[in-house]
């Protein structure tokens, strides 16, 4: 009798994870608009998104601590080329806040947040074409990539500004051999060592071509500044390709893994997506990377069924439950304390926010604060193990986590532990006296 109880107390167990497991979704704004919606976190933890007001034009931001705030900036953005979403918005490791756009008159101007307004800038571009990437530096300088399309000598320029002055030089440019060309920046981000990352497309346009070449071709490029000058490598492109759906991201270790979308020009199109290697799925609509203090990848994007979301640990990708939005329009990615995804996603009904909860590691995530011991309650996790605690206070509670044999498999710390590498199966906490009870799941 006892041999058949303990599979159905097994079963039981598993099926409370499974309802756990679930996705909280908001809405921030019905006035909101899709274009180029960008999440990012503030070093006081506050969340921050940053997209267009469907009403006015302008640039809104909205902010949330105890509740959502937003506020229009004093800038409004024209649409580019390709129809590339107009602005991008960065917080810096200080705490510094900027959002860079194209205006109406074709001005590239940056605006950044004072202590009790916003200062508009205009960065001295000759010619803007598409999207500029803005990214502080770790001096909470903003620097701003930006790149011009079907124009001789086409360049991609990264512009710096030092005090109040702007400096600029070349990151690409095109040879005489290709008088029609476009450079459009889809990315650019500060990795924690202060170099600067970024990915492009170099592109000519139909009618354009140069004697003895396609009348198309596309390359993708990921290149980052070393020192004085730019270095770049080829990372996917062809004749009768079309690029789209590019992002990226950056690990702790300064790693760069990025998404693209792949298509032909000549039917069949034959549409295919990657991410960090890996074919994903067809045809996709936008994506979004980012990093958690693991090193776990998380993605999100649109597919042919809605938002869809996945994690790669340890060089695995995972299908967690999805959120079950079936329209999106473009999307932004980032992980909260616990390792678990927060997406920010925009379609007709405005801007809204999908939470998962448990869904990338730990199950029951929502967990009583632990007491001073750091003594973690019975509970079922995958991927990650948090444990709460003060990580100054607590810094000498050692604990281990222990197989079913007593023996030690890992040292933990407070915060996210990864376990992902673990075999699921029962496993125990010690720490001095204390003793708790651990149901890893893979």
């Amino acid at each position: 009798m006892k041999s058949k109880l303990i599979p159905f107390a097994a079963c039981c167990l598993l099926c409370g994870v499974s309802l756990a497991q679930h996705w909280d979704i908001k809405q921030v704004d019905s006035a909101g608009w899709g274009a180029g919606v960008q999440m990012r976190r503030h070093p006081d933890g506050r969340l921050f998104l940053c997209y267009g007001n469907s009403a006015s034009g302008a640039v809104r931001l909205a902010w949330l601590d105890s509740s959502w705030h937003r506020c229009d900036l004093p800038v409004a953005a024209g649409l580019n080329l390709w129809g590339a979403a107009p602005q991008t918005f960065d917080v810096g490791r200080h705490g510094e806040m900027g959002v860079t756009c194209r205006d109406s008159l074709g001005r590239l101007l940056c605006a950044e947040s004072g202590r009790d307004t916003w200062a508009v800038d205009t960065v001295p571009a000759d010619r803007v074409d598409f999207r500029a990437w803005l990214a502080f530096d770790a001096s909470a300088q903003p620097n701003v990539i930006y790149g011009m399309g079907a124009a001789r000598s086409a360049v991609l320029t990264h512009a710096a500004r030092s005090d109040t002055a702007w400096e600029s030089d070349t990151v690409a440019w095109s040879s005489p051999g290709w008088p029609y060309v476009d450079y459009a920046c889809e990315w650019a981000r500060f990795d924690r060592f202060g170099k600067i990352h970024v990915m492009y497309i170099f592109s000519y346009d139909l009618g354009h071509a140069p004697i003895g070449r396609p009348l198309w071709e596309a390359i993708l490029y990921v290149g980052r500044k070393e020192g004085e000058s730019w270095c770049r490598e080829r990372v996917t492109g062809g004749a009768y390709v079309y690029i789209r759906s590019v992002s990226a991201a950056l690990d702790t270790a300064g790693r760069i893994s990025f998404s693209y979308s792949t298509s032909s020009m000549i039917p069949p199109p034959r549409p295919r997506f990657y991410c960090d290697g890996d074919r994903i799925d067809s045809s996709v609509g936008g994506a979004a990377l980012a990093y958690d203090s693991l090193n776990r990848l998380h993605l999100a994007y649109g597919s042919a069924t809605g938002l869809t979301y996945r994690i790669k640990a340890h060089g695995v990708w995972r299908i967690p439950p999805q959120p079950g939005v079936d329209s999106v329009e473009c999307m932004d990615i980032a992980p909260d304390s616990l390792g678990e995804p927060l997406i920010a996603y925009s379609n007709r009904g405005g801007v809204w926010l999908a939470h998962g909860i448990g869904v990338a590691g730990q199950s029951e995530a929502r967990q009583a604060p632990m007491l001073h011991g750091l003594q973690p309650k019975a509970t079922v996790v995958r991927g990650a193990l948090v444990l709460r605690g003060d990580s100054v206070r607590d810094a000498g509670c050692k604990q281990a986590l222990l197989d079913a044999m007593g023996r030690k498999v890992l040292d933990l710390r407070v915060g996210l532990n990864d376990i992902g590498h673990l075999p699921a199966g029962v496993y125990f906490t010690h720490e001095r006296s204390a003793v708790g009870k651990v149901l890893i799941i893979q």
